[in-house]
């Protein structure tokens, strides 16, 4: 598929009077981790780094950031790109061609490790546009030292860990509710 038919399919709030209502995510429960990443990214000047196992949410996350931006600039939908890497489309560098012209974009770059060189191209890129947010995502296995080593002060990491028990409790609590179900051994 080509870039432009990924974007169009990707981004569904290009689209003439789209309702942040009708993306999935906005009926999502907002993770623990939303908040960290929601004030680093209107707080922080250098790129976010979504690591955690497949399916923690890291998608969801950048999705929800997605939502929180354009509630906040409405107007900016246009220049919020987000795109989803595997196997089948991995050009980064077209991508990025086709946003270094613009004053403001933010950019979601989901399962970055699929593209070749990325680092390399994310780091040029960084430098010469310090004023693009980028948000980029990847799973466990990417080596994090290449990422520290070359990306030094461009990045701020966030790390996703599975729910944690005291999560689980913190959760119930404020919700009210109980996510627990009593079992009990069958009689033998």
């Amino acid at each position: 598929m080509q870039l432009d038919s990924l974007l169009s399919l990707q981004n569904p709030w290009w689209k003439l009077n789209f309702n942040l209502r009708d993306l999935p995510e906005y009926k999502f429960k907002k993770r623990f981790a939303f908040t960290s990443l929601d004030n680093a990214f209107f707080g922080a000047n250098l790129m976010l780094f979504l690591k955690g196992m497949r399916r923690l949410g890291k998608s969801t996350l950048m999705k929800q950031l997605i939502i929180s931006l354009l509630q906040k600039y409405p107007n900016n939908a246009k220049d919020v790109f987000f795109l989803e890497f595997s196997e089948s489309f991995s050009d980064l560098k077209a991508l990025l061609s086709s946003v270094a012209h613009k004053k403001k974009v933010y950019l979601f770059l989901d399962e970055i490790q699929y593209c070749q060189n990325w680092r390399d191209l994310l780091k040029s890129f960084y430098d010469q546009n310090p004023h693009i947010k980028i948000v980029f995502s990847g799973s466990s296995n990417m080596a994090f030292s290449k990422e520290k080593e070359l990306l030094m002060g461009r990045f701020l990491p966030l790390a996703l860990t599975p729910l944690t028990f005291k999560i689980l409790l913190s959760e119930t609590k404020a919700n009210g509710t109980s996510m627990f179900i009593l079992v009990s051994f069958p009689n033998f």
